[in-house]
Parts: C-alpha cells; sequence; structure tokens
C-alpha cells in the first residue's frame, strides 16, 4: 500500500497499520489525523495523516469517516494489558473506571454541578471545563459529562472526550476558588474545597448507620468491607474512629479491618505516582519550586495530612495524630517531610517549599486555638487533656463521663501539642472501689510523706490536682516550700512532679525558658529560689504566671512577627528564705517543711512505686476531676467562696479565694475517698489561720516600709528614753512622746518619712526613690503595719496626706531591724515642719 500511494501520488507517506502481527501488540504509527503547525508557523503540514479508502483516496469528510470508526473500548484494554502483561506508566490519576470512586451522586448535589446542569444549553466553557475536571473523577462521570454536554447546541464527542482527556492528564479538580474566578457567582458549601470533594466526602455515622439496617449475612458483611475500601479517601483520624466504631458495632477485628483496608491503600495508590518519584519527574520537567510545593501539599491532603492555622497565624501540620508548627526549625516537620517525599528541607529549595506550605495553610486550614497540654470549653465545664501517647490521644472529661478521645477528631475539634516533660499516660475506667483504692494508695505514698503539717499535706495535694482548673479562675496562687537544709523541700517537689510527669522535672532556668514552660505544661516547680535570685524579671513573672499573663515574643526567623505566650499552669517553688516582694507573697501558698519534726521516708523505692502506681492515680484523679466539674457546674464555688468570705474575711490570700474554694471541693472528695471523718471546714480554719500567720511574718521581716519604720522608732524611742531635747531630734519626721504608752508618736509628710527612712535604712534596703511612691506603699502596706503593732493616722491637708503614726507595742517587729540603728546626721540638721517652708542649716553644738 505504502509503494502504491507513493508511485501513483509522488507522496512519502506511512501507511496504518505497519508491519502487523497479529499475535503481537501492533507497532508505533503516526495517529490519525497527526500534524498541524505550531505557533510560530513551523511543524508539521497540516493534514500530514489521513485516512484513506482502498485505493489510496484520502477520505473527503475525515471527521465523519471518525465518527464511524468503532472504539476500542476501556474494557478491551483492560484484557490487552492482562494477557500481553504489559508495563503502563503511571499517569497523574488514575482513569480506569474500575478504580473509580462512588458518588456521583453527592457530586451533583453540589450547588455548581446543579448550575451546570440546569443551564447545559448555553453553559460558558470555562465553566463547563471545570464542571468536567469534577465529574470524571467518579465512577459513571465519563457518561453523565457526555449525557449533559450533548445539550449544547454546539456538542462534539471528540471534543468533549478532548476535554476529558486533558482534564485527567494536566489538571486536577478545579476548586472553588478557580470556578468562581471563571465566572459562577453561586456560593460553594462550607469546608469543600472543590466540587469533587463532596463525592469524596465520607458520613461515617450515616455509612454505619446504613449497614445497621442491614440484614445479619452476606450482604452486611459486603457493605462492610465497601465501607472499609472507601476510608483512603478520608483522613488518618476518621479511619481510626471508623475502625473503633466498626469493631464496637459489629465485631470487626483489628486484623480483618487492616487487611480490606491496606488493599484498599494499595489500590488507591496506583491512582497518583508515589510521592517521591513524582518529586523527582516533577525536577525533571523544571517545575519551579513553588508549584511542586503546591503538589505536594495536595498530595499530602489526599493522604489525610491536615493543615491548621490560629490567630497568629501560626501554621500547623497534624501528621500520625502528631500536631507540629510548620517550619525549617521543627524537627519532626522535617523528618516527616523528608519521608514522604524523598526531598529535603535543608535543600535550596527548603524554604520555598514551606513559605509556600505556610499561605496554603492560612488560605485552606481551619482556625485553631493550639492549646498545649489542656483546652477548657467553660460553657459545657468540659476539659481536655494530653495524654502524650504514641496513639496521641486526648483525655476528654465532663460532668458526666470520661473517655478518650483524637486529636481534632473530637466534639469541639481540639488539638492539643505534645508535652516533651509528661511521660505517657494510660487512662483506665474504674469502679468506684478501684477508685477509692487508687487515691488510697496515692494519699500512702505521696500525701502522708511530706514532711509538714497534717492538714498543709492534704491541701497542697489539692493545689496540685487543682492545675486541672486553671481555665476556671482569675488568680491562680503560686506554692511554696520553705525550710532549712535537707528539711524536705526538694523531696516534696519531687513527689508531686512524678505523680504528674513521671519523673523529676524542677528545675531554675531563664525567664524566657520559664514562659514557654508554663505554657506548654501544668506545672512548672522552680528548685532553690532564694532572694538572691528575686531580680526584677522572676518577680514579673511569678506576678505575671499567677494570673495568666501573656508574654508575647517575637517569632523565629522574622523580623516583626511575634509570638503570644499564656502562663497556663501551677507554679511551685521551694527555698529556705522568704520572697521578699509583698505582692508575691500575697499570691502565694507558704508552707513550712521540717523532717526532723514531721517526719518522712526518703527512698528510691517509694518513687519507684509511684511511678509504676501513677497510671492509677492519675486514672482516679481524672474521675476526682469530674466530680468537681459536676460541682461546678451546679453552682458550687460561689456558695463556698461566700462562706470563705464570711468566716476569713480579709484573710491573707483572699485573692485566690475562687481557686482555694476549688481546694476545698477537691479536699472533700479526697476525704470521702479515704473514708476520712475530719471535718472539711475544720481543716479550712487550721489551713487559713496557718497562712495568716506565715504571711505576717513573712510581710513583717520583708517590707521595707515596716522595716524603716522599725528602725525610726526604736532610734526615736532611745531619744526619749535618754531625755534628749527635741532640737537634738535631727530627722524631717516630728518626734513627740506619746501621751498614753512609753513609746512615741511620728509625724510628717509622705516627703519627711521618705528623707528620714532614707537616712536611717537606706543601707538595710529601703530603695524607694520618691516621696509619692512611699505613700502608696503605706497604704498597701497598712493592715501589715497595723499587725505590726502601729495606729495610723492619715489627714488631709490640702492636697497632701499628714501621717501621725503611733506605736503601741502589740504587733510584731520587722525582723530585719538590725542590731545598731544608725545614728542621725551630726554636722547638721534640716528641720521642715511643712513641706514648703525654707530649710534653716543649724551647726550642731557640742
Amino acid at each position: 500500500m505504502k509503494s502504491l500511494v507513493q508511485n501513483a501520488m509522488g507522496l512519502n507517506v506511512e501507511v496504518f497499520p505497519k508491519g502487523y502481527d497479529r499475535t503481537k501488540v501492533g507497532n508505533f504509527v503516526w495517529l490519525p489525523l497527526f500534524g498541524g503547525e505550531d505557533n510560530g508557523g513551523l511543524g508539521v503540514p497540516k493534514g500530514r495523516t489521513v485516512f484513506i479508502d482502498d485505493i489510496g483516496t484520502p477520505h473527503v469528510d475525515q471527521e465523519s469517516f471518525v465518527q464511524s470508526i468503532a472504539r476500542t473500548t476501556e474494557a478491551q484494554l483492560d484484557v490487552l494489558i492482562e494477557n500481553y502483561k504489559l508495563k503502563t506508566d503511571a499517569a497523574g490519576h488514575n482513569v480506569r473506571e474500575a478504580n473509580l470512586q462512588e458518588g456521583l451522586q453527592k457530586l451533583r448535589a453540589c450547588p455548581f454541578m446543579k448550575y451546570c446542569e440546569e443551564h447545559a444549553t448555553n453553559l460558558s466553557e470555562p465553566l463547563w471545563y471545570a464542571w468536567i475536571t469534577n465529574a470524571v473523577r467518579v465512577k459513571g462521570g465519563r457518561a453523565y459529562i457526555h449525557e449533559w454536554s450533548a445539550k449544547y447546541p454546539g456538542y462534539s464527542e471528540l471534543e468533549t472526550d478532548r476535554k476529558i482527556a486533558h482534564a485527567l492528564s494536566d489538571t486536577g479538580p478545579m476548586t472553588y476558588d478557580r470556578i468562581t474566578d471563571a465566572g459562577w457567582e453561586g456560593t460553594p458549601p462550607p469546608d469543600a474545597k472543590a466540587p469533587i470533594s463532596l463525592a469524596w466526602k465520607l458520613d461515617l455515622d450515616a455509612e454505619i448507620r446504613q449497614v445497621k439496617s442491614l440484614v445479619e449475612g452476606s450482604q452486611r458483611n459486603s457493605a462492610i468491607e465497601k465501607l472499609i475500601k472507601s476510608l483512603p479517601k478520608v483522613s488518618l483520624l476518621e479511619r481510626e474512629r471508623a475502625r473503633r466504631q466498626l469493631k464496637a458495632e459489629f465485631g470487626v477485628s483489628a486484623g480483618a479491618f487492616d487487611s480490606i483496608l491496606n488493599k484498599a491503600l494499595s489500590d488507591s495508590a496506583s491512582v497518583d505516582e508515589a510521592l517521591p518519584e513524582a518529586v523527582e519527574r516533577l525536577k525533571r520537567l523544571k517545575t519551579s519550586p513553588v508549584k511542586r510545593a503546591e503538589y505536594i501539599f495536595d498530595r499530602m491532603r489526599k493522604q489525610g495530612v491536615e493543615f491548621f492555622k490560629d490567630a497568629q497565624y501560626i501554621t500547623y501540620a497534624l501528621f500520625e495524630k502528631r500536631l507540629e508548627i510548620i517550619s525549617l526549625d521543627t524537627t519532626l516537620f522535617r523528618e516527616y517531610f523528608y519521608r514522604q517525599t524523598g526531598d529535603s528541607l535543608a535543600s535550596s529549595d527548603g524554604r520555598v517549599y514551606i513559605d509556600v506550605f505556610k499561605n496554603l495553610a492560612i488560605k485552606n486550614g481551619k482556625t485553631i486555638e493550639p492549646s498545649t497540654w489542656i483546652y477548657t470549653d467553660l460553657a459545657e465545664h468540659t476539659v481536655y487533656f494530653n495524654l502524650n501517647v504514641p496513639e496521641r490521644e486526648l483525655i476528654q472529661i465532663s460532668p458526666e463521663e470520661i473517655k478518650v478521645v483524637d486529636q481534632a477528631n473530637n466534639e469541639n475539634s481540639v488539638v492539643l501539642q505534645d508535652s516533651a516533660k509528661i511521660k505517657p499516660i494510660k487512662f483506665t475506667q474504674l469502679t468506684e472501689a478501684e477508685y477509692k483504692k487508687a487515691l488510697q494508695k496515692e494519699k500512702y505514698l505521696v500525701v502522708d510523706t511530706l514532711a509538714c503539717t497534717p492538714t498543709s499535706r492534704i491541701f497542697c495535694n489539692a493545689w496540685r490536682i487543682g492545675a486541672m482548673f486553671v481555665d476556671f479562675v482569675h488568680m491562680r496562687p503560686v506554692l511554696r516550700f520553705e525550710g532549712k537544709t535537707s528539711s524536705g523541700k526538694t523531696f516534696a517537689s519531687d513527689l508531686f512532679s512524678t505523680v504528674i510527669y513521671g519523673s523529676s522535672v524542677k528545675k531554675l532556668a531563664t525567664t524566657a525558658s520559664n514562659y514557654t514552660d508554663a505554657a506548654q505544661n501544668p506545672l512548672l516547680i522552680l528548685d532553690n529560689v532564694e532572694v538572691k535570685n528575686m531580680n526584677q524579671e522572676l518577680t514579673d513573672f511569678l506576678l505575671g504566671a499567677s494570673v495568666g499573663t501573656t508574654k508575647e515574643k517575637r517569632k523565629a526567623g522574622t523580623d516583626s512577627g511575634n509570638i503570644l505566650e499564656r502562663a497556663r499552669c501551677l507554679i511551685l517553688s521551694n527555698g529556705i528564705e522568704n520572697f521578699s516582694a509583698h505582692a508575691i507573697i500575697n499570691r502565694t501558698y507558704i508552707v513550712e517543711l521540717d523532717i526532723a519534726l514531721f517526719g518522712s521516708t526518703v527512698s528510691s523505692q517509694l518513687f519507684g512505686e509511684i511511678e509504676r502506681s501513677r497510671n492509677s492515680f492519675l486514672s482516679a484523679e481524672f474521675i476526682l476531676v469530674s466530680k468537681i466539674l459536676k460541682r461546678l457546674r451546679n453552682g458550687d464555688l460561689h456558695t463556698i467562696v461566700l462562706k470563705i468570705q464570711q468566716t476569713h474575711k480579709n484573710h491573707s490570700k483572699q485573692r485566690s479565694d475562687e481557686f482555694f474554694a476549688i481546694m476545698v471541693m477537691i479536699v472533700e472528695e479526697l476525704l470521702d475517698a479515704w473514708g476520712s471523718g475530719e471535718n472539711v471546714w475544720d481543716l479550712v480554719n487550721e489551713w487559713i489561720a496557718e497562712q495568716n500567720r506565715v504571711s505576717q511574718e513573712t510581710h513583717s521581716g520583708s517590707n521595707i516600709v515596716l522595716t524603716a519604720l522599725d528602725m525610726l522608732r526604736l532610734k526615736a524611742e532611745k531619744h526619749n528614753r535618754n531625755s534628749l531635747p527635741l532640737d537634738k531630734w535631727t530627722y524631717e519626721v516630728s518626734l513627740r512622746p506619746s501621751a498614753t504608752t512609753s513609746s512615741v508618736i511620728l509625724e510628717g509628710y509622705a516627703s519627711d518619712f521618705h528623707t528620714s527612712f532614707k537616712e536611717v535604712a537606706g543601707a538595710s534596703g529601703y530603695d524607694l526613690s520618691k516621696p509619692a511612691q512611699l505613700g502608696k506603699r503605706i497604704k498597701d502596706a497598712e493592715d501589715i503595719i497595723q499587725k505590726a503593732g502601729y495606729e495610723i493616722a492619715i489627714t488631709k491637708l490640702g492636697d497632701r496626706n499628714f501621717y501621725v503614726i503611733e506605736y503601741v507595742g502589740t504587733g510584731t517587729t520587722s525582723t530585719q531591724v538590725p542590731a545598731s540603728v544608725p545614728e542621725p546626721r551630726t554636722d547638721k540638721m534640716s528641720r521642715n515642719l511643712k513641706d514648703n517652708e525654707p530649710s534653716m542649716e543649724v551647726m550642731e553644738i557640742e
């Protein structure tokens, strides 16, 4: 035939078919109608390849002849592939009808797809193509496309097939964003990126209800198998939920489930290239790093990776039930990326990949509040706690129940980051008897070994358990263990640490580290904190952490971005000395420890037994937390706070009454579980009385105003006892003998006291710089000064306060007063009865 055509027509041609052997697959030939010009007018002349008749004459109407040719069906091609064991190149998408998923009817429910059907006779080409890119990816999609495309007046089956082929080979399913850009004015469904999402979306609960409606037997088993086979298209979390529900509802074993799922995953893997091979192919095609990153992001989403952003636009990836920040600095995210793609984020393209991932996560990801160790739903009185187990499970505690749930796949879509400190916790549902037994053992091993009074032991343990309620109160008191060397302070801290974390995690670190730790863990333990450590930064941290202050810090790798870290923990410190800051003392429960007086058993065996019993201890505590949540919902918090305020008005730690009320509820539950006959309000009275005593001693020993006042008063009493004349009293504060006591009365404005205090107590810690500061400190410490034995009368003279302070001798003198009080100046005296009077300088005469 080739020779005939060449001789008759003088053309150099290739005739189809050529070299055909019926026992083999045909050779390569030029495709019919192949040819045409490129954009530059070059290339093979148009019409080079044509259909000819038996005598070599081209058919007049090539298109009509094409329509008369019988099509090779997909089934016939499948037979050829199977019979000849042909290798097929992996395509971007598997287009075999047998490998497509059901979902056409779900897809047709999409408002865009409905729009295309309603406007099939006049649909614009861009929207028609967008419709095809989605419809072709479900079973029955091709027939559906032709059915509705045929309503268009200019319909061509050949042109439609070309569009289908292009949609499969060159593009993915068009998203709603692109569809809107193409001219559709409708509203996309929420939480759907593209129409095809609706077809692939699995309503697990509805599917299980459908299976339950079937009669037991082969029909139900077939439906279960079909359901499992549909799981590759859903997230990893949904797969795990399906595993649990199918086991609970139908007894599907883990082995049977995994066998069917793995086969389905294997089949679906043939739909796309393996990701590493796809990345390499894109590199060979010189695809830009941005496009590669977009492709990888999309593939990871299909594999079940979920992406999120928070209110600060920090982005996260949830993979293998682990939530990690998308960053070059996140080790586990880098490892996962390399494992999935074969590409390193340390490569030259790594920063581009990260930037694209962040942008796409901001655009497409759900907004979450990435809590750390705990999440609280205040409206429902429910808390979520990260168990830090390999399964990445959380425990959800409500007034009604306690259950283990998955990250993100729970009622509130809660996602909690892992703690590097908390060892895995295995929660066990306990009977009431087991619950009480666990708490009794905890009392024996933990509570009873604290080297303090029995009442303090109980309330300290209640304080620790109260960490689960940090979001229910505004003020969270610090707990401080004090005592001499070897008094049991560090041992007590280790006891609490071992129960919560599974090991000792006490520390003394930088303030920046403390803020990060306080945002990620339930308990921050500061070891051996003394007055010398209490710089302004640490003081501010303790004050801020007690009320959940948020710290703003620079985001790594940026010049302007900030990250907010909110302290959401309890703080336990220990040391020998008292804190000196008045504001900290008011926010701190101080417990004195003494092994010699109260006894305690320190041994490695003790900590080993606590570690072995930790799961049962915490399981019991979670049950106790549920009981407290129920009481909070019932309004018990307000009732207990009111009783505390009525019976202990103005007690030393009244700022933390709400948290203390929760401690009281915890103590009540503990006493009940222990089978104790103690009355909780007797214990409350003892605890508050002890805190008042320690607080007063601490304030007296650390308040700089009281220290300076004691020193000035002692000097004045000496002056009076020696019957020295008043003109020998050289301090700015006026002095006169008391008519009712053997002491003296000190009078003056804040400026007078300020000048006098600087002279008499400057070397003993008086460091206020202005009289106005002193006036505010006197007002703030008025209760402390009065309890130390002073009476204060303040009179308003114009716009200034005039102070009259008399020592009546019924209080506790400051422990900071030195044995030798400095003498007044001997070179001159400056007497200002009123601040607006001129000063006089008088030489002292011996």
